[in-house]
C-alpha cells in the first residue's frame, strides 16, 4: 500500500495538477489525436473534447477522422465507435442540444455498463 501511496503522490497528483482543468487537458487531446490518427478512441475523445467547447464544426471534421479510423481499424468495436460518433455528428448538426442528449444518454449508459453511480464523485 504504501508503495501505491508513493505512486499516487509521485506520479498522479502531479498529473493532476498540471491537467486538471479542461483548458489544460485540451492540448493534451488535440495531441494524442493529430499524433495518432489511427486510433478510433483519441478521435472520439477529440470530439467531445470539441462538443463540450461549442466548437460543432470542428467536431463534425472530427467525426470523419473517427469513423475513417475505426473503418481502417476493421475491429468491429473499432467499428462500432466509429459509426457511434459519426452518428453522434450528425445529430449535432441536425440539432445541437437534442445531440449532445444522446451523448449524455451514451455516458450514462457506459457509466451504467461499467458500474458507475452517476453521483460518484470519480465522474
Amino acid at each position: 500500500m504504501l508503495e501505491i501511496l508513493e505512486l499516487i503522490q509521485d506520479q498522479a497528483l502531479p498529473y493532476f495538477d498540471r491537467f486538471g482543468t479542461l483548458a489544460a487537458f485540451a492540448p493534451l487531446v488535440e495531441a494524442d489525436a493529430a499524433r495518432w490518427p489511427e486510433n478510433v478512441h483519441f478521435q472520439e475523445e477529440l470530439f467531445c473534447l470539441q462538443v463540450i467547447r461549442g466548437d460543432l464544426e470542428a467536431a463534425v471534421k472530427t467525426a470523419d477522422a473517427a469513423e475513417s479510423a475505426g473503418r481502417d481499424d476493421g475491429r468491429d468495436w473499432a467499428v462500432a465507435v466509429g459509426r457511434r460518433v459519426r452518428q453522434n455528428a450528425e445529430a449535432i448538426r441536425r440539432d445541437p442540444p437534442s445531440g449532445i442528449r444522446i451523448m449524455r444518454a451514451q455516458a450514462e449508459q457506459t457509466r451504467s455498463h461499467l458500474g458507475i453511480a452517476p453521483d460518484d464523485p470519480a465522474t
